[in-house]
């Protein structure tokens, strides 16, 4: 069945998504990283980009919603790209876009085209959904947060970080909500919230007013501490990213339930404490409760004995914790973290031997499927690539 989105007064025809397989290959797009050799401010190099991300054996991809550190397509809630007629500089430096970028011309909304040409190909399509509006710290910041420096972030010096915005704040969960609404006019099978790419946010920025208050009353006037990872600290910093996570569920609700909430771990170790030691993410609670359909474990840490045993146990004790959750393990050719090119200097593996132990660990644990980290131009490779589409025409 075919049906209509309107978007911005564009009219986008968005196929029903084949059924979601029972082993899912979801390829991470950000479109920018494909400049160099498509057109991405344009719809026809945007199905170019999907032909070629769909050359992996892919299901399905997830969209980033923003490039470069800034959200690449017009919006309600950041309705312009320009500061008296000049692009901000702030949002879009000339280091990112190598000077090829030309948001004050784009006037569709490439990230709903995408999701809408996928699912006409039969794929599934949805949103890589950066936990910041910014993708690292260097980056730049959405228009909004540097509008409203009343809702900075400071450490525990109060020294505020500009343009970061404090996620305590009920006025910035509301900003954010708004953003989130635009991206799910957009019909997405799922958003999947990666706080890896937080823009380096940690709990100890959080030393703001309502965090403080809540401190307060908690525990008298006992000042907070200075170690962020205080445990006691981390609870109280973690009800506010609880609020935010069901503030997300909620949101989807209220577009028809339709979306599936995916959750992103990173770092994962034997230990199995760094998303909570880190971000104040209590990712088995929300995955106990069904607050999210699916974890995804974008990397793991084995320690410094055999690789493959380590990195299996750590795959069971998410799956031993995952609650109602569905989860899905990652064949990553990026190397940022763990990624395939780590277990090539452990195990001295080929890439393509790394990547089909890494899928066929995924479905020997019972994983839901996998993800392929950042699809660029040529970085998964032909040998790669027929291991993936074999995985996908076995399922079929």
């Amino acid at each position: 069945m075919i049906r209509p989105i309107v978007i911005a007064g564009i009219a986008l025809y968005a196929a029903t998504s084949a059924a979601r397989p029972a082993f899912e290959k979801i390829a991470l797009i950000d479109n920018f990283d494909f400049i160099t050799h498509f057109d991405c401010e344009t719809k026809e190099g945007t199905r170019q980009i999907l032909d070629r991300v769909f050359m992996t054996g892919a299901d399905s991809m997830a969209w980033r919603h923003q490039t470069g550190g800034v959200v690449r397509f017009p919006t309600r809630e950041e309705p312009t790209y320009l500061l008296n007629g000049v692009v901000d500089k702030r949002r879009v430096p000339d280091n990112r876009v190598h000077g090829r970028a030309r948001l004050e011309v784009g006037e569709t909304n490439l990230l709903a085209y995408a999701i809408a040409e996928a699912k006409k190909l039969g794929k599934g399509a949805g949103i890589h959904y950066t936990m910041e509006e910014n993708h690292f710290a260097a980056f730049t910041f959405g228009l909004w947060n540097m509008e409203h420096p009343q809702y900075w972030t400071r450490g525990i010096s109060g020294e505020p970080w500009a343009g970061r915005c404090s996620f305590a704040f009920p006025e910035v969960l509301d900003h954010k909500m708004r953003l989130l609404d635009e991206l799910l006019d957009a019909n997405p099978d799922f958003i999947y919230l990666d706080p890896w790419r937080r823009g380096a946010w940690r709990p100890g920025h959080e030393y703001v007013e309502p965090v403080l208050a809540e401190w307060k009353r908690r525990f008298g006037a006992e000042p907070p501490p200075q170690d962020p990872r205080d445990q006691r600290w981390l609870e109280v910093v973690g009800s506010f990213m609880e609020r935010y996570m069901r503030a997300i569920k909620a949101r989807i609700a209220a577009h028809g339930g339709r979306t599936r909430f995916l959750l992103g771990l990173a770092d994962i170790t034997l230990a199995d404490d760094n998303m909570w030691r880190d971000y104040a993410i209590d990712w088995k609670k929300y995955a106990k409760e069904g607050l999210v359909d699916a974890v995804v474990v974008s990397n793991v840490l084995p320690g410094g004995g055999d690789a493959w045993a380590e990195t299996r146990k750590i795959y069971e004790l998410v799956m031993a914790r995952r609650g109602k959750a569905d989860v899905y393990f990652h064949v990553s050719t990026y190397d940022y973290h763990y990624g395939i090119p780590s277990y090539c200097r452990r195990t001295g593996e080929k890439p393509e031997v790394v990547a089909k132990k890494l899928l066929d660990l995924a479905h020997a644990v019972g994983g839901a499927g996998v993800i392929l980290e950042c699809v660029d131009y040529g970085n998964y490779p032909p040998a790669i690539n027929a291991i993936l589409q074999a995985d996908a025409a076995k399922g079929k």
